[in-house]
Protein backbone atom coordinates (compact mmCIF):
# COMPACT_ATOMS: atom_id res chain seq x y z
CA UNK A 1 0.00 0.00 0.00
CA UNK A 2 1.77 3.20 -1.18
CA UNK A 3 1.34 6.30 1.70
CA UNK A 4 0.79 9.81 0.85
CA UNK A 5 2.92 12.04 1.03
CA UNK A 6 1.23 13.34 3.89
CA UNK A 7 1.94 10.54 6.05
CA UNK A 8 5.41 10.40 4.36
CA UNK A 9 6.19 13.87 5.20
CA UNK A 10 5.14 12.81 9.19
CA UNK A 11 7.59 11.20 9.66
CA UNK A 12 10.34 12.75 10.39
CA UNK A 13 9.15 15.75 12.29
CA UNK A 14 11.71 18.70 13.38
CA UNK A 15 11.41 19.56 17.16
CA UNK A 16 11.74 22.87 18.83
CA UNK A 17 14.21 23.23 21.79
CA UNK A 18 10.92 24.71 23.92
CA UNK A 19 9.27 20.91 23.69
CA UNK A 20 12.09 18.65 23.68
CA UNK A 21 12.32 18.14 27.54
CA UNK A 22 8.19 18.34 27.80
CA UNK A 23 8.07 15.87 25.26
CA UNK A 24 10.88 13.42 26.87
CA UNK A 25 9.03 13.49 30.08
CA UNK A 26 5.76 13.77 28.94
CA UNK A 27 5.88 10.80 26.31
CA UNK A 28 8.59 9.06 28.79
CA UNK A 29 11.71 8.84 26.74
CA UNK A 30 14.98 6.89 27.67
CA UNK A 31 18.17 7.37 26.04
CA UNK A 32 18.82 4.40 23.99
CA UNK A 33 22.20 2.98 24.96
CA UNK A 34 23.08 0.33 21.62
CA UNK A 35 21.86 3.30 19.01
CA UNK A 36 23.86 6.00 21.51
CA UNK A 37 27.10 4.10 20.58
CA UNK A 38 26.35 2.97 17.30
CA UNK A 39 26.31 6.83 16.57
CA UNK A 40 29.77 7.43 18.30
CA UNK A 41 31.13 4.47 16.51
CA UNK A 42 30.15 6.52 13.58
CA UNK A 43 31.94 9.79 14.64
CA UNK A 44 28.44 11.44 15.51
CA UNK A 45 27.55 12.65 19.33
CA UNK A 46 24.41 12.25 19.62
CA UNK A 47 21.34 11.27 22.44
CA UNK A 48 18.72 9.15 20.50
CA UNK A 49 15.67 8.83 22.83
CA UNK A 50 13.80 6.32 22.41
CA UNK A 51 9.65 5.93 23.49
CA UNK A 52 7.32 3.71 24.38
CA UNK A 53 5.27 4.23 21.54
CA UNK A 54 8.31 3.23 19.19
CA UNK A 55 9.05 7.09 18.40
CA UNK A 56 12.33 8.20 18.27
CA UNK A 57 14.01 11.47 19.03
CA UNK A 58 17.79 12.76 17.99
CA UNK A 59 19.44 15.60 19.87
CA UNK A 60 22.89 15.77 17.77
CA UNK A 61 25.36 18.24 19.86
CA UNK A 62 25.51 21.81 19.49
CA UNK A 63 21.80 21.87 17.83
CA UNK A 64 18.97 24.01 19.51
CA UNK A 65 16.40 21.12 17.60
CA UNK A 66 15.63 17.57 17.95
CA UNK A 67 14.72 15.02 15.18
CA UNK A 68 11.82 12.74 15.94
CA UNK A 69 11.41 9.54 13.99
CA UNK A 70 8.04 8.07 13.95
CA UNK A 71 9.68 4.91 14.21
CA UNK A 72 13.22 2.97 14.91
CA UNK A 73 12.96 1.61 11.30
CA UNK A 74 12.00 4.66 10.17
CA UNK A 75 15.54 6.15 11.76
CA UNK A 76 17.30 3.47 10.27
CA UNK A 77 15.98 3.53 6.84
CA UNK A 78 17.26 7.33 6.76
CA UNK A 79 20.44 7.38 8.31
CA UNK A 80 23.70 6.80 6.68
CA UNK A 81 26.77 5.73 9.24
CA UNK A 82 29.49 5.53 7.21
CA UNK A 83 32.38 8.04 8.31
Amino acid sequence: MEQSSTSRARDIIIVKKEHIAPGIEKYQGKVDADLEVLFLNSGLEVKPYLFQDGRVLLIYKNQDHGILYSSLETLLKKIDLEK
